[in-house]
């Protein structure tokens, strides 16, 4: 006997074209636009600190990815810049290694510290 499997994702496509195959024209049309307002619709989540609809987060993670496409293709198109961009790093590590060394010193031991204890709570 052929054993027959079907993931999640499958399960749920099929269930909801079931449904709106099932529905009448206005049905579909109201479900459509029900869809679309709670797409647009402002959500509480994470103890309120996000706000923003899932179409709002969408376009925004979009266009994040896109800038950060965009500015590396510039970067690497100009060898100047790439040099410039370079240096400045350079320069900020050595700020905080050289001038702000004991400062330095003193976050990692902090930030070891929290993993250590972070591990211990296991």
């Amino acid at each position: 006997m052929a054993q027959m499997t079907i993931n999640d994702d499958r399960l749920q496509d099929l269930a909801a074209s079931a449904v709106v195959a099932a529905m009448g024209p206005e049905e579909r049309e109201a479900l459509i636009a029900n869809a679309l307002k709670d797409l647009m619709t402002n959500k509480e989540r994470g103890y309120g600190f996000n706000r923003t609809s899932p179409l709002h987060d969408a376009f925004s993670r979009a266009m994040t990815a896109r800038a950060e496409t965009i500015a590396k293709e510039i970067i690497e198109a100009d060898e100047s810049i790439t040099e410039q961009v370079t240096e400045m790093v350079r320069e900020a590590i050595n700020r905080v290694v050289v001038r702000d060394r004991e400062a330095t010193i003193t976050k990692i031991a902090q930030a070891v510290e929290r993993a250590l204890f972070k591990l211990e709570e296991r």
